[in-house]
């Protein structure tokens, strides 16, 4: 959860063993404890943050209302970044609050691309749309009032997006599903506070099961990208049969025409 909250590498992870034997060396725990950077993290993008997600989801579902609030943004790859927070009163809290949802990653955001991504995200979630009370955006022709609430949320009042706090030029390769787990798990530790986020055992087994979404979610990724590369092959197959067949037309009407050449010049 540090990793999320500061920022941190992924890649510190390796130098953890050789602290931990320093600082307990006559702990067996600490002199067996190992954790590789790509387990660091799958267990932020598949495991707590998959527990902090779930447990947003179903306080948004107790509200008998929400406000929705977007922004997109142009990220590496001139792709477009679509940031949604939910601002609702929490039962958990007693309090209005601002809470991070999910980010998606388009490649072009026109109005349709946006609203068709965010009805479908809730859907998929099983959050009823009819209880949105309203959307908003940081856009000055857009509920511009939204962003003069006092939330007391400074990620979402300065432009939504804290992926400059937590992904910097550095780490700008890291995919949705990292990108994703370090800000919902960061969202999760803010709205339960430093040091109070409840040890419970659905966030433990959460933990769990961590590598085994990550493999489904990877098996998943590659199935994609294989039914990719064969409709892009398919393609290509079909190019080239195409710029063949008209190499032939090319070829036989330039016969034609020198044939006709010929005979003109033979009777002349």
């Amino acid at each position: 959860m540090t990793t999320a909250q500061l920022g941190i590498s992924y890649s510190t992870s390796q130098f953890l063993p050789e602290i931990f034997r320093s600082m307990f060396p006559d702990s067996h725990i600490a002199n067996d404890y190992s954790l590789r950077p790509q387990k660091l993290s799958y267990v932020v993008s598949h495991g707590t943050s998959y527990y902090f997600n779930n447990e947003l989801i179903k306080d948004v579902r107790k509200a008998h209302g929400f406000l929705l609030l977007f922004d997109e943004t142009t990220i590496v790859g001139v792709r477009k970044q679509l940031d949604i927070f939910f601002r609702y009163w929490t039962a958990t809290g007693n309090c209005v609050c601002v809470r991070y949802y999910k980010s998606i990653f388009l490649g072009r955001a026109t109005a349709d691309v946006v609203s068709r991504s965010i009805v479908d995200s809730l859907r998929a979630d099983g959050i009823n749309i009819t209880r949105m009370l309203m959307l908003g955006r940081d856009n000055p022709n857009v509920n511009k009032c939204l962003l003069s609430l006092s939330h007391g949320n400074s990620d979402v009042e300065w432009g939504f997006l804290q992926n400059n706090h937590l992904v910097t030029d550095e780490r700008s390769s890291l995919n949705e599903a990292s990108i994703n787990g370090l800000r919902a798990t960061n969202a999760g530790i803010k709205f339960f506070g430093d040091s109070k986020v409840p040890i419970t055992n659905s966030l433990l087994f959460s933990v769990q099961q961590s590598y085994s979404r990550y493999a489904k979610d990877n098996d998943r990724q590659q199935k994609l990208v294989k039914n990719v590369d064969t409709v892009n092959g398919k393609r290509t197959i079909d190019t080239q049969q195409e710029q063949l067949e008209e190499k032939k037309f090319s070829c036989s009407r330039n016969k034609s025409n020198c044939k006709k050449i010929w005979l003109k010049q033979l009777i002349c």
